[in-house]
This record gives C-alpha cells, sequence and structure tokens, in this order.
C-alpha cells in the first residue's frame, strides 16, 4: 500500500515539474506578445494625442486670424470715420445727365445716380478712362453716357464727389490693327467700309493718316480700291462699330505703286 502511494506521489511530482518546465518556455512568447500589444496601444495613444493637439492648434490659429481681421476691420472703418478725404469712394454706374458749355476746366457734370443727383467735380487732376482703359477726355463724354467714379465726397449727403478717377463705360474703344478687305468707298466723306473678322466697320481717314503700299512706297486716298486687302491701324470703336484716330493704312494689294494682281502660267496644249 505504502509503496502505491509513492509511486503516485512520485507521478504527481513528474507531472508539476513539467507543466511548470513548459509555462517557463513559453514566459518569453507571453512576454513578447504583451509588449507588442503595449507598443501599439502606446503608439494609438500617440497619434491621438498628437491629432487632439493639431486640432487645438488649429482652432486657435484661426480664432487668432479672426481677431487680427476683426481688429483691421474695426481700424478701417475708424479711419474712414477720421479721414473721410483721404480714402477714395463712390458709385459703380450713374448716367450723365448734363454736361457743362465749356470744357475749360474745372467743370462739373451732373450724374443721376439710384435715383438722385450727383455732381461731379473735374479738375485737371481727375484721371478720365474709356471702358477698357484707354485714356479719355471730357470732350468724348455725351449726356446718356454711362459712367463710373471714384474720388471723396465732399458733403455728408453724397451729393457732391471730388472725382480722381471717371471710367466712361458707354465709350467701348480701344486700340489695335485691325485687316480686312475694302468693300465700298465714299470719297467725298473720305471714308470706306472694311469687311473684318468683326464684321464691317467703317475706317475714318484724315489728312493725318499714312498711307503706303504693300512694299512702304506712299500711296493716296484715291488709290484704293473695292477689294483691296488692307491693314488699319487706330483706335476701334465697338459701339459704333468704327475705327477712328486711324494712324496708318497699309494697302497689300498695291505693290511699287501698281495693283498687284495673281500671276498667269501658261499652259501648252500638245498637238
Amino acid at each position: 500500500m505504502k509503496i502505491k502511494i509513492l509511486s503516485i506521489l512520485f507521478f504527481l511530482t513528474l507531472a508539476t515539474v513539467g507543466s511548470a518546465t513548459d509555462i517557463k518556455a513559453i514566459e518569453p512568447v507571453i512576454s513578447e506578445a504583451r509588449s507588442r500589444n503595449e507598443i501599439r496601444n502606446e503608439i494609438r495613444n500617440n497619434i491621438k494625442e498628437i491629432r487632439d493637439e493639431a486640432k487645438t492648434q488649429r482652432k486657435e490659429a484661426l480664432e487668432k486670424i479672426k481677431e487680427k481681421i476683426k481688429d483691421q476691420r474695426s481700424v478701417w472703418e475708424k479711419i474712414k470715420e477720421i479721414f473721410p478725404k483721404i480714402l477714395p469712394t463712390g458709385f459703380k454706374e450713374g448716367e450723365v445727365v448734363s454736361l457743362p458749355a465749356s470744357l475749360a476746366l474745372p467743370a462739373e457734370v451732373k450724374i443721376k445716380y439710384e435715383g438722385k443727383e450727383i455732381i461731379l467735380k473735374v479738375t485737371e487732376k481727375t484721371l478720365i478712362f474709356r471702358k477698357y482703359g484707354g485714356k479719355s477726355s471730357l470732350s468724348e463724354m455725351k449726356v446718356g453716357d454711362k459712367v463710373s467714379a471714384r474720388g471723396t465726397w465732399v458733403d455728408e449727403g453724397k451729393t457732391v464727389l471730388e472725382a480722381r478717377v471717371i471710367k466712361n463705360l458707354s465709350i467701348q474703344k480701344r486700340p489695335g490693327a485691325f485687316w480686312g478687305k475694302i468693300k465700298s468707298i465714299d470719297l467725298v466723306k473720305k471714308t470706306f467700309i472694311l469687311d473684318t473678322g468683326k464684321g464691317d466697320q467703317t475706317v475714318l481717314v484724315t489728312d493725318l493718316v499714312k498711307l503706303v503700299s504693300r512694299d512702304e512706297k506712299k500711296i493716296s486716298f484715291s488709290d484704293l480700291a473695292v477689294g483691296h486687302r488692307v491693314r488699319v491701324t487706330g483706335v476701334w470703336d465697338s459701339s459704333l462699330k468704327q475705327i477712328e484716330s486711324v494712324k496708318t493704312i497699309k494697302d497689300w494689294s498695291i505693290h511699287s505703286g501698281a495693283i498687284s494682281s495673281p500671276t498667269i502660267t501658261p499652259t501648252i496644249t500638245p498637238i
């Protein structure tokens, strides 16, 4: 009986020692797995902290920018209140109601804007432009023209404006070079119709215009003819469809004073 009990105890001891040995063998693996999980969790936590910090910084930066913009606007408003004549203001589009009898400066132009009448004070310092930016003058302005103006208001009711810049939106003129064929000629008015890519344009010719042939030889207005291909440099008025202030007219159909014609090549027919 004692022998059996001792045998059982012996085997139990062996089993216990074996289990302990197995556990010790896998302890490094378990420890490594735990350390990997801990590293992953630590990385995730760090990323989350960085994102949260970045969001906070963005919010703070936006708040600072908003405050700066708000401060700048308030400063701008204060400047406007303290120095109303320093900052230019005006209107976008008004209609010319009346013009001065004399074009001598200073002059006053009456404008109708949003149902009320505004007086534009024009001086030698006032810059006047056409719609496309070309220089203009008071002499080009007509009753009914649409204009915009910038300057300083003289009164609190904003009825009198000392104009610094006036843009005549009705004068749609721009300088350029224009190609086409002569469609018709008026020898009395000294004008001709030019067929261009922008349609028919009336060309106004004066004695100051330089007329030349293809090889730069001087020609006269009477040398021009219907069907001739010409190049005109001047100022194009798109509203009136005419070219004015013409500087040069080059007739490419005239060479050395003679009208060029297509060369005819003879053909030999065999007998």
